[in-house]
């Protein structure tokens, strides 16, 4: 329990550690009646909002307790101790983003408060995936994009970058001749880091951060006219599970020239059939130990990208196999169903499906995330679909692969 010093027109003394006491012995409904007491006759004690938030949070009441914490950190709002119980119970109800500004107060000022600067990393882990840094060092991507942007962008444009990040693809747009370039995001804690990262590079006065989804962006407020170029990154391993589709088509509708550019304009979703003993052995479980363990199995994950899985050896059964055209420059698009047979060239057993995707920035410039030896060296590695239970197949024999999408989810199955 974090407490405070005596405060100007703050309770007496005895008040306070009556309050103290209750909770010492778990009596936390009396303690929380004590404090409720004490503010009936003097609303602003900081002290006594700290101890009934205390008092809430061992009752389970988590939202009433933020909100006490909110009010003595609104009375004392230079005491460390008060944002970190504030920051706490903030980020408990689920209210992350809204937590890290008292916590980072509290691990600033106060670096002995060890919980300050646990939670405020877990919450960082939270807000901003680990991804973001493989993709910003997954130079081949980067110097695909800039290469777009330089080939598109002419002197006066304005861009439009959604999910811009740490505002890479944004920089590089006004590297390459924007006049303006308004770049979204949101997260609000990435969205101020841009800014930050913006200033830095001295672009802070041609890229102008709007901490909102661009399905929130309102034109003439967000923006002063439609964007003449779109740039937008924002895939998954399956390419549409982040919403790019919806994404794409809101753009189109209210936020672009008739004409406009848009990097990427278009995408392939591709598949192969593979055999990989390490993919089985990691994703699933059978004997351990001398226990037959496979009725858990139930519980594994189907569908998860590479990139979250330790480096795994494959061998191709298959090979690669169309599964999708998308064109981003389509106004609308509709959920759909494929049935493929892709050529099988080896004997085995059929542990997966691999899914991955090549973006055609332009139509000259291309980006392939397709597998290699392992799970690819692309940032979004590629996605993985485990057969269960496994399949043999054949060279030269005949297997349909069925892959249906309803515009923000992919799944592949065997026939």
């Amino acid at each position: 329990m974090l407490e405070l010093a005596a405060m100007s027109q703050a309770p007496s003394a005895a008040a306070l550690d009556r309050i103290r006491e209750l909770l010492g012995r778990g009596q936390f409904a009396e303690a929380e009646r004590a404090a409720a007491a004490v503010l009936a006759g003097i609303p602003g004690a900081a002290d006594a909002h700290n101890l009934r938030g205390v008092a809430l949070r061992q009752l389970g009441r988590l939202a009433e307790a933020a909100e006490s914490f909110g009010l003595a950190v609104r009375h004392a709002p230079e005491v460390p101790e008060l944002h970190c119980n504030l920051g706490l119970a903030l980020k408990r109800i689920g209210r992350v983003s809204q937590a890290v500004p008292h916590l980072r107060f509290a691990a600033t000022r106060a670096p002995h408060l060890l919980q300050a600067a646990q939670h405020l990393q877990q919450s960082y882990q939270a807000l901003v995936p680990r991804w973001h840094f493989t993709m910003l060092h997954d130079r081949p991507r980067n110097d695909a994009y800039e290469q777009a942007l330089r080939s598109v962008v002419c002197p006066g444009q304005r861009v439009l970058d959604i999910g811009t990040g740490s505002g890479l693809l944004a920089m590089m747009a006004a590297r390459a001749g924007a006049a303006e370039v308004v770049a979204c995001e949101a997260v609000p804690l990435i969205a101020e880091k841009a800014r930050e990262i913006l200033a830095a590079n001295g672009l802070a006065d041609r890229v102008r951060v709007v901490a909102k989804p661009s399905t929130r962006l309102v034109p003439g407020t967000d923006l002063d006219g439609p964007a003449d170029v779109l740039v937008t990154e924002i895939f998954d391993a399956a390419l549409i599970g982040e919403g790019a589709l919806a994404t794409f088509e809101d753009a189109w509708a209210r936020l672009l020239k008739a004409d406009a550019t848009v990097i990427p304009c278009a995408a392939t979703i591709r598949a192969q059939l593979v055999e990989s003993p390490d993919l089985r052995a990691t994703l699933t479980v059978d004997r351990v130990s001398g226990f037959d363990l496979s009725a858990f199995n139930e519980f594994a994950s189907r569908t998860l990208p590479s990139s979250n899985l330790p480096p795994f050896d494959f061998r191709a059964l298959s090979e690669p196999v169309v599964l999708f055209e998308v064109d981003f420059r389509t106004r609308r698009h509709a959920p759909a169903e494929a049935r493929v047979a892709p050529k099988l060239v080896a004997d085995g057993e059929a542990d997966a499906v691999l899914v991955w995707f090549t973006l055609r920035l332009t139509d000259s410039i291309v980006y392939d995330n397709a597998p290699g030896h392992g799970p690819g060296t692309s940032h979004w590695g590629q996605m993985v679909q485990l057969v269960a239970p496994a399949r043999p197949v054949s060279a030269g024999g005949r297997i349909d692969l069925l892959a249906r999408h309803d515009c923000n989810s992919l799944r592949v199955e065997l026939a």
